[in-house]
């Protein structure tokens, strides 16, 4: 993913080696599509690129969430699914290789389905936190 984001996954290891991941929840989860998590401690800024690369016809595929193809500051988030309709739209710069199932439970937790009070719609009332960010280096 480093040839085809390699800004996003540059900043995104930087920031997680800083530990600025560590802890984190997930604050937002639709139930079989995705959850979304932000960075706890600054240096999170993932920068959004729009590059021909790999889309999201994988579930597992970590993104940048872009709104008007400006990158959410310090946020990424996990595909539950294929998600062909999101090319284009996010920057592609990562894949979970292991524990997408425990993703998909917890994005079928309780939650709420409105925002209130500044709070994301679909968050967590229990969020999964983020423990730690590994990284493996795979052909």
């Amino acid at each position: 993913f480093k040839d085809d984001a390699p800004k996003s996954v540059a900043a995104f290891v930087a920031a997680a080696k800083a530990g600025a991941y560590d802890g984190s929840p997930f604050a937002r989860a639709v139930p079989g599509f995705l959850v979304q998590a932000a960075a706890r401690k600054a240096g999170g800024e993932l920068p959004f690129e729009s590059l021909p690369g790999r889309g999201f016809q994988e579930p597992g595929r970590m993104a940048v969430p872009a709104q008007d193809g400006v990158s959410v500051p310090g946020q990424f988030f996990v595909t539950l699914l294929p998600a062909p309709w999101l090319d284009g739209k996010h920057a592609v710069m990562g894949e979970v290789t292991k524990g997408l199932a425990l993703l998909d439970a917890a994005s079928r937790e309780p939650r709420r389905e409105r925002a209130a009070d500044g709070a994301l719609a679909d968050a967590p009332l229990d969020p999964l936190r983020i423990r730690s960010v590994r990284f493996e280096d795979r052909p």
